[in-house]
């Protein structure tokens, strides 16, 4: 990637930059952005005289996040549909209490006093699915998720009814994404 101009993030091993363009890697795969198309297919070029390297065209899918670009190209949006409609489907709640805003504004106790949890649901497993929702689609749910998995060790009701409330905000939001 140096030989091709590129420095790399002291954040992200995985994200190199140049002045145009950005290129992430995973494993054995790489995403390129860039505003510069004619620039984006010399680099496509380049690259595919010094590896083997296979164009898949526009970016749809990346890891799990699905990439909806707008009709000009300029904008795009990540959504998890996958990944959000398991966690409505594992809670499986009713539709009929949606939640319009996606956090409390108040931390989330231990709540000593609280019954324990006892869902047929895994609490952890699904704070862990909602962790990655908050990563990488759904910042706006990041606050309580967090709240939520500061608890993952010995979750109560009091939790539990939480990790609910965001199921039924992600139920309303389950076609919204990071844009």
């Amino acid at each position: 990637m140096e030989k091709c101009g590129f420095t790399q993030s002291e954040l992200d091993p995985c994200l190199f930059y140049s002045e145009s363009v950005m290129l992430v890697s995973w494993v054995d795969d790489l995403v390129l952005m860039s505003c510069d198309s004619t620039l984006l297919n010399t680099l496509i070029a380049d690259l595919k005289t010094d590896s083997k390297l296979t164009d898949e065209g526009k970016l749809t899918a990346f890891l799990g996040i699905k990439v909806a670009h707008t009709d000009d190209g300029k904008q795009f949006t990540l959504t998890q549909p996958s990944l959000t409609e398991c966690v409505i489907d594992t809670l499986g709640l009713a539709t009929d209490n949606m939640h319009w805003v996606p956090a409390s504004t108040t931390a989330l106790g231990s709540d000593v006093s609280s019954e324990q949890f006892s869902e047929s649901w895994n609490y952890r497993s699904v704070v862990g699915i909602l962790l990655y929702l908050s990563n990488n689609s759904h910042p706006d749910i990041a606050f309580d998720v967090h709240q939520c998995a500061r608890f993952s060790h010995n979750p109560k009701h009091s939790h539990g009814v939480v990790v609910k409330a965001i199921r039924q905000y992600l139920l309303h939001t389950r076609d919204k994404g990071l844009g």
